[in-house]
């Protein structure tokens, strides 16, 4: 394996560098786009807001990278995930890093997201909130590499994992690494198409899932 691909688990040092990828790599995706439509703003705002995240998923999760930073994996577990450590991490200051109109549109959008997350996990699992590759590192493998570690250690203990993409693209990717579709459809504030997806331990990611299947859109 290229040496670039080993994958490590970070540390809270680490936040603001993990941030700038992140950033880097969402800063086309639809929903941001949609908070923030304005490019040169999003840019600052997504370094902010991701660096926040990524404290956040090493306090209450796992934030995993590559050995050059180049990609990126916040993992939450829904056991540890909590408002007060979502506030030590200082996502409570997301009205000021996204002014008013964004966090108007970041809160209806979310309200939306998270409902249907509850409805289609009822046990405990980890929560791929972010996975990202710096664009020009993309189609290379990384994020095959960054999911790895991660799918292997709930498969070892029986979890399953979730997660949502906004991208067509992304959905053969995430099928190919043993996730099964729940839901699509249309986030109705921002109109941007969703992809829900789970991965089953019991069978090492492959077949179909036994979630619920919520309807949406």
């Amino acid at each position: 394996m290229n040496a670039s691909l080993k994958i490590t688990k970070l540390s809270d040092g680490e936040a603001e560098e993990a941030g700038q990828t992140l950033a880097r790599a969402f800063h086309d995706d639809p929903p941001f786009v949609h908070f923030v439509p304005e490019a040169a703003q999003r840019v600052r705002v997504l370094s902010s807001f991701f660096s926040r995240f990524a404290r956040y998923g090493m306090v209450s999760g796992e934030v995993q990278g590559t050995a050059d930073r180049r990609g990126i994996a916040i993992w939450l577990s829904q056991e540890h995930a909590s408002s007060k450590l979502a506030t030590l991490a200082g996502l409570d200051q997301l009205s000021v890093i996204f002014g008013d109109v964004g966090f108007a549109r970041l809160s209806a959008f979310l309200t939306f997201m998270e409902k249907l997350h509850h409805d289609s996990m009822a046990a405990t699992h980890w929560y791929l909130a972010f996975i990202g590759v710096d664009p020009t590192h993309q189609g290379k493998g990384v994020g095959t590499a960054l999911l790895k570690p991660m799918l292997d250690r709930a498969e070892a203990e029986a979890l399953p994992c979730y997660l949502e993409t906004f991208l067509a693209r992304n959905v053969p990717f995430y099928r190919k690494n043993g996730f099964n579709l729940l839901s699509e459809g249309v986030e109705p504030s921002s109109k941007c198409q969703f992809w829900t997806f789970a991965r089953d331990p019991k069978s090492g990611g492959l077949g179909e899932t036994s979630f619920r299947r919520p309807q949406s859109g």
